[in-house]
């Protein structure tokens, strides 16, 4: 059974978030305690969501990309930090992707009357706040108020010392670099081992882990200094991470306003994919087609090969490219 005074402090986090006015962000309906003491919160149907570490697939994606992703993160980070709240758990699992916003957002699609339409929910507020762990007095238990997961935990809350809003700015350093490089900052063989390498380790640099020239060095260096150990050397707070992020999206799309090749060059790249289908013919494919901007032919060759090919290692791949092409992409045929 939760501590009863963890309880009460997670209640008052969630009633606190009707006060937010975010599309980012769940609407409370509802909560309370059960006979047992355990907290319940009913919050409003998200129809068709889809978690973003199902869109990712374990692969990792590009600034660009997942700008739109990104962007509404940051934006349910904030209106948390308005009120003084902490999210305290920002992954991949807690971030749904809803009725396919996400290429909407990509491609500008607009809500009647003009405004954008949300790309994501954040979800999983407070669910740290109901662990405990012994106090001074090993006959009383208090709320650990660094309980949460531990590929995304920041140090402070590993120790279970006071959160702030450089907690959630380390939180999102993770999101940002399992986004981009497809891997978790740290992995163990238990999540101790994880946590301990979050109090110990450095992180290598995320552009040593993900694709060739995928990650510029000015992000490189943002998502360094959110992971720093010291809340006192990373980013104050969103705001300060989402200038930077803003001017590197800005300078991507500026580069990338004409396309960097051609429908040939695409299609030579469907044509050996389809000789030797494995992983890095289809790296190979994915770049071909997004500097063509042409998705339409890497689309069916990954389609040709699921259906005539017996290797139960590939399809996998497949299908998560798949559905990221179609989750997150920008389609121009």
């Amino acid at each position: 059974t939760p501590d009863p005074r963890a309880v009460r402090r997670y209640l008052t986090m969630h009633r606190a978030t009707r006060n937010i006015e975010s599309t980012t962000l769940p609407k409370l309906e509802a909560c309370g305690v059960l006979a047992d003491g355990r907290p319940w919160t009913a919050y409003e149907a998200i129809e068709g969501a889809k978690p973003f570490s199902d869109v990712l697939g374990g692969e990792p994606t590009t600034l660009e990309q997942a700008w739109p992703i990104v962007r509404d993160v940051m934006n349910a980070l904030e209106s948390l930090h308005s009120i003084g709240l902490v999210h305290g758990d920002v992954k991949p699992e807690n971030v749904l992707v809803v009725n396919g916003h996400a290429q909407a957002a990509v491609s500008g699609e607009k809500e009647a009357g003009g405004a954008r339409k949300p790309s994501v929910v954040v979800t999983g507020l407070g669910t740290g706040l109901l662990f405990s762990r012994p106090t001074r007095d090993d006959r009383e238990a208090g709320p650990l108020q660094g309980a949460g997961t531990p590929k995304c935990m920041a140090p402070e809350q590993a120790r279970g010392n006071p959160t702030n809003r450089r907690t959630d700015v380390y939180g999102l350093g993770t999101f940002l670099y399992e986004t981009l490089t497809g891997h978790t900052v740290f992995v163990g063989r238990s999540g101790m081992d994880i946590v301990a390498r979050q109090l110990t380790e450095e992180a290598r640099a995320p552009s040593s882990r993900a694709p060739k020239g995928s990650v510029p060095e000015e992000l490189d260096t943002l998502i360094s200094k959110m992971l720093a150990k010291d809340p006192i050397h990373r980013p104050p707070d969103i705001a300060a991470v989402r200038g930077t992020i803003e001017e590197l999206v800005a300078d991507l799309v500026a580069a990338s306003a004409e396309p960097e090749g051609t429908v040939e060059d695409a299609q030579a790249a469907a044509d050996l994919f389809l000789e030797q289908p494995d992983h890095d013919r289809a790296d190979a494919l994915d770049d071909a087609a997004r500097a063509a901007r042409n998705w339409t032919l890497a689309l069916e060759a990954y389609a040709m090969v699921l259906e005539t090919s017996d290797d139960e290692q590939l399809a996998p791949m497949l299908k998560h490219r798949m559905a990221r092409i179609y989750s997150v992409e920008v389609k121009d045929s």
